[in-house]
C-alpha cells in the first residue's frame, strides 16, 4: 500500500511539473522596454517586460509606476507559454508569503491585453528563495554573472509554484481567487 501511495505522489509530482520543464525562456534581438498599466477592480498594477542584446526577457511588476526601475520589482524571467500563441508567463514571490503566476496575452492588436494572476500560499521554500534574490541583488558583481544566477532563480521559482498547485489542488487550501486584469500599453521604449 505505501509503495502504491508513493507511486501516486510521484506520479503527480511529475504530471504537474511538465509546465516547468516545457516553458521556454525568451530572448529577442531588439533592446526594448515594454510598459503596461493593469487594472481590475480592486488594484492597478504595472508590468514592465525588458528584452536586451539577446538576454532573456525580465519582468518588473509593481504598484508604482515610477518604481518599475529598482531592482526589488524584479519578478523573474519571461516565458513563453508552451500552447498558448502570444502569451508570456512569468512570476513572483512576495517575501515567501504568496507565489503569483502571470499570464499575459498580447493580442496582434494591442487593444485587450489580458493579465491573468494565480497565487498560492508560500511554503518554507518560498522563504528561502526569496531570501536568495535579495542576496542576489544585494551581490550584483556582473550582469552576466547575474543574469545567469536570476535565471535559476526565476525556474526554482517555477518550480515552486508548480509544486504549491499540486498540493493546494489536493487539500483544496491555500489558493486564492484568480484576478484578471484589463492591461493597456504605456508606451515601448528603445534601450540603448
Amino acid at each position: 500500500m505505501k509503495k502504491l501511495l508513493a507511486i501516486i505522489v510521484l506520479g503527480l509530482l511529475w504530471g504537474n511539473f511538465s509546465l516547468a520543464n516545457e516553458l521556454q525562456k525568451i530572448k529577442i534581438k531588439q533592446n526594448i522596454e515594454v510598459v503596461y498599466k493593469c487594472v481590475d477592480a480592486k488594484k492597478t498594477i504595472w508590468v514592465s517586460k525588458v528584452f536586451n542584446n539577446y538576454n532573456y526577457g525580465l519582468a518588473f511588476i509593481s504598484t508604482e509606476n515610477s518604481s518599475l526601475k529598482e531592482l526589488y520589482s524584479l519578478s523573474s524571467i519571461v516565458y513563453k507559454h508552451p500552447t498558448k500563441k502570444r502569451t508570456h508567463v512569468f512570476f513572483e514571490n512576495m517575501s515567501g508569503q504568496i507565489v503569483n503566476k502571470f499570464e499575459m496575452t498580447d493580442p496582434e492588436k494591442l487593444n485587450n491585453i489580458s493579465l491573468i494572476q494565480s497565487s498560492f500560499i508560500g511554503d518554507m521554500e518560498a522563504e528561502e528563495s526569496d531570501s536568495q534574490f535579495n542576496n542576489l541583488i544585494k551581490n550584483i558583481s556582473n550582469a552576466n554573472t547575474f543574469i545567469k544566477k536570476f535565471s535559476n532563480y526565476s525556474d526554482n521559482l517555477v518550480k515552486i509554484y508548480t509544486k504549491l498547485e499540486t498540493i493546494n489542488e489536493k487539500i483544496k487550501f491555500g489558493k486564492f481567487p484568480t484576478r484578471k486584469f484589463e492591461c493597456t500599453s504605456e508606451g515601448s521604449y528603445k534601450l540603448n
